[in-house]
């Protein structure tokens, strides 16, 4: 993570970003969030550019350099969204090679996930300050914890 954040701390172009998907379909990758955190949960001053011509960066919120003191999120996500799933594939059909759609379909119901972490960027790295797990394995279990209790547990992770 530490390289990771340096490379955002410098980052021109999104090959430089290190969330940067190999397709930059942006109906795909618009989940992929940077947040500065200040009093109001996600404070102002990330210096966005929602002009950018670059679809992938147009959502970015976060594009001034980091300084130690900053704390930030860091929230990968997955959403499914009927329509643009659709749309995405029948533009790129070719993507269907990394795609398991039995998958996809079993947890759409869910309709999502993200797992966000609270990072205080230091002198020399990071903190990551969020106090709940972002394992794999751990996050499968409470998932599957919440599926067997029912629709309505989901976010409960006793």
């Amino acid at each position: 993570m530490k390289s990771r954040l340096k490379r955002l701390e410098k980052f021109g172009s999104s090959n430089q970003h290190p969330a940067a998907p190999r397709s930059r379909e942006k109906s795909m990758t618009r989940f992929i969030i940077f947040d500065v955190n200040g009093l109001d949960t996600h404070d102002v001053g990330g210096e966005p550019n929602y002009s950018d011509p670059d679809p992938f960066l147009s959502y970015l919120r976060l594009r001034k350099p980091l300084a130690a003191g900053m704390v930030i999120t860091n929230e990968p996500g997955i959403y499914f969204n009927d329509f643009l799933i659709k749309n995405f594939l029948e533009k790129h059909p070719e993507r269907l090679e990394v795609v398991d759609v039995t998958v996809m379909e079993k947890y759409k119901y869910i309709g999502g996930v993200r797992i966000e972490d609270d990072v205080l960027v230091t002198k020399d790295g990071y903190e990551n300050l969020t106090g709940i797990t972002s394992d794999p394995d751990e996050i499968e279990q409470i998932v599957s914890n919440g599926i067997a209790k029912g629709r309505s547990h989901f976010h409960n992770i006793a």
